[in-house]
């Protein structure tokens, strides 16, 4: 398992994308949490390795890489980078696990849900259609380890869409963005929406 303590940047899907890559299971940690709320969600999932941004290191875990912002893509993950080396393809197996998505905790601590190749390829199916896509943009309106940026990041990229990414949203931000790529849709939660 790895954990992905990061706020939203390039650096998280590239991250969760490689795991997957690999055959690991990505655990999403929303930067957002308090200290021991994050805490209690590492313990949850028992990763081998946290990716966590400046600050937001956890004691406890014997392997933590601190990743900064990349100022392009090149310097993006570089200190984790093998050069030369292609990993193994992976065999199709519907039931490899991919990802642990934690619930919201509202009526507790949160549970981890473990999603597999089964679930995003049929989230991705249902969201594409199947097919290839044109483009066109959207907004990142959550934390990347939330469900929705999680289980159709497939599908995004197979739309061939734009993410743009806000540090923090606010809803002038999020309205700005829609009208100067005039989205024809987006995402978010209810409270987002209706404050926009």
């Amino acid at each position: 398992v790895l954990a992905l303590i990061l706020p939203p940047s390039p650096e998280y899907p590239v991250a969760y994308l490689a795991a997957a890559k690999l055959g690991a299971i990505t655990a999403g940690v929303n930067d957002c949490l308090t200290t021991a709320e994050r805490n209690a969600l590492l313990e949850t999932a028992a990763p081998r390795l946290v990716l966590a941004a400046p600050g937001l290191e956890p004691d406890g875990v014997s392997s933590v890489e601190t990743v900064t912002p990349a100022d392009g893509p090149n310097a993006m993950l570089q200190e984790l980078r093998a050069t030369d080396e292609t990993p193994p393809a992976l065999a199709d197996e519907p039931d490899r696990p991919i990802a642990i998505v934690f619930t919201s905790g509202t009526t507790g601590l949160p549970k981890g849900a473990l999603y597999r190749n089964r679930q995003l390829a049929f989230i991705t199916r249902v969201d594409t259609g199947g097919r290839w896509g044109p483009g066109g943009h959207t907004i990142g309106g959550t934390s990347l380890a939330h469900l929705g940026p999680t289980t159709k990041l497939p599908g995004n990229l197979m739309r061939g869409a734009t993410t743009h990414l806000l540090s923090r949203w606010t809803a002038a931000a999020a309205i700005e963005l829609v009208a100067r790529h005039r989205m024809a849709g987006i995402g978010g939660i209810p409270t987002q929406i209706a404050l926009m």
